[in-house]
């Protein structure tokens, strides 16, 4: 049996921390899982800080939870779990994400207001000219977003709740859908939403669950077969509040489905604007982890995509301070929130205008 079939010997390719768990005990482990004084013969329950029931319910596709040692991503692998501990900042990639981004927000910034000179002057421009530039300034939201996600991956693995408060979860994600199902109702496609029946107030990062709801929304669009509906569900179960956005696959991107937590990632061959390389991926992960809560991607054999993002429902009456890190306009430096991280769907005629 090769390397790739086997999950033992796959684990001295993997070069974070990895270890293979059977029956709720750690059996193998590669090196770099040593170094995090990771044991064999351990019980995995003892280490999950979070996601517990979610874990005992695992049976297929990919589970994103908490441990004591970090951020950890679950897949099944011939009979085992294959525990694969989350990238840090110290990831040279990483590291020239974040330096480009700083150099590239600069003449961004200096284009976005340029153009919005321009669209400001041409209001007499023919329709032709009004529809290049409006594809124009689309082009830029689209590049506002991979540079703020390009930015934001020096915050991955950080696990602070500074900036969570009080919050009616049945209020946040109400408001949330209902704006981005105004937005994309051009799109082909339609979002149906279930909320909570009753209030419910939790601790929140309102901002960062905004940010991945949206990014959970633009990529079961961009994935979904044409003109289907997308249906997404808020529920309680116990003490964890789930989302759960649904969506049916296009042909061929099944093959897809195995990397889609992978960032720097592309399928050979693909050339598709669909593919991406996975930062937006990492924002609804940095939501999980700053919550302590799971992520759990599914894809059926009838090809429906199910990712079902869960946080603790429980409060705290610990004061947190603000981040040291603010941006006074915002993380899209002023700009529409819902027209960055929805800008790969939606359609140019709402870039009109700025």
């Amino acid at each position: 049996m090769n390397a790739i079939g086997n999950p033992v010997q796959m684990l001295q390719f993997i070069t974070q921390p990895a270890f293979l768990v059977k029956n709720g005990v750690i059996t193998e482990i590669n090196d770099a899982a040593a170094s995090r004084q990771i044991n064999v013969g351990a019980s995995i329950y003892e280490m999950i800080t979070f996601g517990s029931d979610d874990y005992k319910g695992f049976a297929s596709g990919k589970l994103y939870l908490s441990l004591n040692v970090g951020m950890a991503w679950v897949s099944i692998c011939n009979g085992f779990h294959l525990f694969t501990l989350e990238d840090s900042f110290s990831s040279p990639e990483l590291r020239a994400f974040a330096l480009a981004a700083q150099h590239l927000r600069a003449p961004l910034s200096n284009a976005v207001s340029g153009m919005e000179f321009i669209m400001q002057e041409t209001d007499s421009a023919d329709a032709e000219l009004k529809e290049q530039l409006s594809q124009i300034n689309r082009s830029l939201y689209q590049m506002i977003r991979a540079v703020c996600n390009m930015s934001d991956v020096s915050q991955i693995g950080i696990t602070n709740r500074a900036n969570i408060k009080l919050c009616n979860a049945r209020q946040t994600f109400g408001e949330i859908f209902e704006k981005a199902t105004n937005l994309t109702e051009n799109t082909g496609h339609s979002i149906q939403f279930r909320n909570l029946k009753q209030d419910l107030e939790c601790d929140l990062d309102s901002s960062l669950i905004e940010r991945a709801v949206l990014n959970m929304i633009s990529n079961a669009i961009k994935f979904s077969s044409a003109g289907s509906c997308v249906s997404a569900t808020l529920k309680l179960k116990g003490n964890r509040l789930a989302l759960t956005i649904e969506n049916s696959i296009q042909d061929g991107q099944s093959r897809i489905f195995g990397n889609a937590f992978n960032r720097f990632l592309r399928e050979p061959g693909i050339e598709s604007s669909q593919i991406g390389i996975g930062l937006g991926m990492s924002i609804i992960s940095r939501a999980a982890s700053v919550h302590n809560g799971t992520i759990l991607l599914n894809l059926s054999r009838n090809g429906i995509v199910k990712i079902t993002l869960s946080v603790p429902t429980h409060t705290t009456n610990v004061a947190t301070a603000k981040s040291p890190i603010i941006l006074l306009d915002g993380y899209t430096g002023g700009l529409d929130n819902y027209l960055v991280e929805l800008s790969d769907i939606l359609p140019n005629s709402l870039y009109k205008i700025i």
